[in-house]
């Protein structure tokens, strides 16, 4: 039976059969670190994991911090873009707290990371790393930009 609930599935096994409507089932971007508490100067590595049935073509995000507490850095693509020859990245800063990355350069569907960073604790406090949801544009491979991806943040407090 066909479901439009999210689910999310491990790296190790294949999604589900693509929905045969494109919208069956929204697209999930989901922030995951690998640390939640950190002292000042630790790092932690934080994946940008994506679900989708439709095939992506390129993604734009701008993540969002409060920089007084965290620094982001080293930005690569993740394992869904592992494989692509000609696959392109790029990133700016208009700003403070706000990084803008881009990513395109292979047809991907399914679960998998789209791109994986660092977020260095810089002083005490506690921070949320987020997507800003107006400037996400995820494009399928027929150049048609998905709709209404569901979200979900990461937390990270820094002690002392």
């Amino acid at each position: 039976s066909a479901s439009n609930a999210l689910q999310v599935l491990p790296l190790s096994l294949s999604s589900s059969k693509p929905a045969e409507i494109p919208s069956g089932r929204r697209p999930e971007l989901t922030l995951i670190a690998d640390h939640d508490k950190l002292r000042t100067g630790e790092k932690a590595t934080v994946k940008l994991m994506l679900t989708t049935d439709e095939r992506l073509s390129s993604a734009a995000v701008t993540l969002k911090f409060d920089p007084a507490v965290l620094d982001l850095q080293g930005i690569t693509p993740g394992g869904l873009f592992q494989n692509a020859a000609t696959r392109q990245i790029a990133q700016f800063t208009q700003t403070p707290g706000e990084l803008a990355v881009s990513i395109s350069g292979l047809t991907v569907s399914g679960y998998g990371m789209l791109l994986t960073f660092t977020a260095v604790a810089r002083t005490k406090g506690e921070a949320s790393i987020e997507l800003v949801r107006e400037t996400i544009r995820l494009i399928t491979s027929e150049g048609r930009e998905m709709s209404d991806p569901q979200v979900i943040r990461t937390r990270v407090r820094v002690e002392p």
